[in-house]
């Protein structure tokens, strides 16, 4: 993937809440996100483009206009702050860093790349992608423990009574879908934890109230999609292993 080309599954998103009234109101200064860019403002508007400078691209971009929103390649900051009473930062930490591999649970598809199955039967009521993607930083530690079934092997958590280190991706999603993935996620990741607010709106992530002790060996599967996922948010391949080697006892 180029930077200036978003990948497949943020091309199929649409943001269903932007309407054609909030084009016409479309103004320079204006604040946007893009699912693969980030936070930018609008710079310059013309009769069928504009331009957008994004906080971590040194160049603008240009857009066409208004089909960029239409088709949900940018979404206006106020659309989502308008709605941010039925929203929730989710933070993950383990597989879900891979944004494929959290749609399965969204879309009850499966993942031919992970060796992820299909389940249509915990397909959410409302499967968009998420309205915006943040990388952040856990404050505990991260470690692997339990058996999983679907992979084979141990799996993430965060021990909440230990500072630590932790890559975390955050997505803005529904509530109901916050809901549906934790619910999916069985009775090991029962125990909430609050990490604050990220611009005014809740940010949480689950894990075991207490420490598993029964370890595992880490699947090669489990593992990939980890590194797949830190590499989405920009970690370079080498870092991202160490970081897991750091992590896997």
């Amino acid at each position: 993937m180029t930077n200036d080309e978003p990948n497949s599954f943020i091309r199929h998103y649409i943001e269903k809440d932007q309407t054609k009234s909030d084009y016409s109101k479309i103004t320079i200064g204006m604040e946007v996100t893009h699912k693969a860019f980030g936070h930018g403002k609008i710079i310059d508007i013309f009769s069928d483009s504009l331009t957008i400078k994004f906080d971590k691209f040194d160049k603008e971009k240009m857009f066409e206009y208004p089909s960029a929103f239409e088709n949900g390649f940018l979404m206006l900051m106020e659309s989502i702050k308008s709605n941010s009473n039925d929203l929730v930062w989710y933070v993950c930490y383990g597989s879900n860093l891979c944004l494929e591999r959290f749609m399965c649970y969204l879309t009850g598809n499966g993942s031919s790349k992970f060796n992820i199955s299909a389940n249509p039967r915990n397909i959410c009521s409302d499967k968009t992608h998420p309205r915006d993607i943040k990388n952040t930083e856990i404050p505990y530690e991260l470690y692997f423990a339990k058996l999983s079934s679907v992979w084979g092997g141990s799996v993430a958590f965060l021990d909440k009574d230990k500072q630590g280190k932790t890559y975390g991706r955050a997505y803005l999603i529904s509530k109901a879908q916050y809901n549906h993935i934790k619910k999916c996620e069985g009775n090991w990741y029962k125990y909430e934890i609050s990490l604050g607010e990220i611009d005014g709106i809740k940010t949480v992530t689950f894990t075991n109230k207490d420490r598993f002790i029964d370890i595992s060996p880490v699947s090669i599967d489990y593992r990939r999609v980890m590194i797949n996922g830190l590499e989405e948010m920009g970690v370079d391949k080498e870092t991202a292993e160490e970081y897991l080697d750091s992590k896997i006892k």
